[in-house]
């Protein structure tokens, strides 16, 4: 088994400033813009079962090594994924970043491809579907990698396994059970970051800590070894804590979050 290297996706073409973005077909409601605003209470529902494409254009060229999907029902209706890019101005020819996908489940999905790619043009296009699919968010663009080294911190938590759900059991008044009701609540993980080079916190870090004040973010604890076990997340009130200098003249830095897998 290799060494974990925990990868966080947050930085998506979709936030750049001058991106332009089309879909091949939405629904009242269910816009494609929804697709990218980083509320999972909002979904984008194409109009038709057809092939459809979520399309992105840039002046210039923009690194890519990911693909996530949070909140969509591939699994359910039996569709399939890829992402495409174009070199062209007016694309009209595509190549495959991440080939055709079929998953077996509705969890969040979480593509990582070992080298990047640098293009103008974009799609991730959604085939295959015997109904309608739906999508709650979509990321494309290039990973934050936590190196192995800072590790994750003792009694770290992967997102799949997180359970804060409360369980409540009528009993009747012979002692009997009446059966069981689940209250489910979004899990939660912490990463605990130790011994980091002051230059990473500066140059890497510190970016993701912006754009966490306003915006979720994906996150892949062990792609290597368990790449099925990722989750869409966001933080909360001081779940993202200031770095600290320890003796040694390095860093710590942590991160407590929500998660969903599903």
């Amino acid at each position: 088994m290799t060494i974990a290297t925990p990868r966080i996706g947050y930085d998506s073409i979709f936030d750049e400033a001058n991106v332009v973005v089309s879909a091949t077909t939405d629904s009242v409601g269910f816009e494609y813009t929804n697709a990218f605003n980083w509320n999972p209470s909002q979904k984008w529902k194409p109009a038709s079962t057809s092939d459809q494409n979520l399309s992105t254009n840039l002046v210039a060229g923009k690194e890519v090594d990911y693909l996530a999907i949070y909140g969509h029902n591939l699994g359910t209706t039996g569709g399939s994924y890829l992402l495409q890019y174009s070199s062209a101005g007016d694309p009209t020819s595509w190549s495959d970043v991440i080939p055709s996908k079929s998953p077996s489940d509705d969890n969040v999905i979480f593509a990582i491809v070992s080298s990047s790619v640098t293009h103008p043009n974009f799609r991730l296009q959604i085939t295959s579907c015997t109904i309608s699919t739906t999508i709650a968010h979509v990321s494309i663009g290039k990973t934050m990698e936590i190196p192995a080294e800072y590790g994750l911190g003792l009694g770290f938590v992967p997102p799949n396994l997180s359970n804060l759900n409360e369980y409540y059991n009528p009993i009747s008044d012979k002692g009997t059970p009446l059966g069981r009701s689940v209250k489910r609540f979004a899990g939660e993980s912490r990463i605990n970051l130790s011994l980091i080079d002051p230059s990473w916190i500066r140059n890497t870090w510190k970016a993701f800590m912006d754009h966490t004040d306003t915006k979720g973010f994906f996150f892949s604890w062990d792609f290597n070894n368990y790449s099925g076990e990722s989750a869409f997340c966001w933080t909360e009130s001081k779940g993202l804590s200031s770095p600290t200098y320890s003796d040694s003249n390095l860093m710590s830095a942590s991160v407590k979050f929500k998660v969903l897998v599903k």
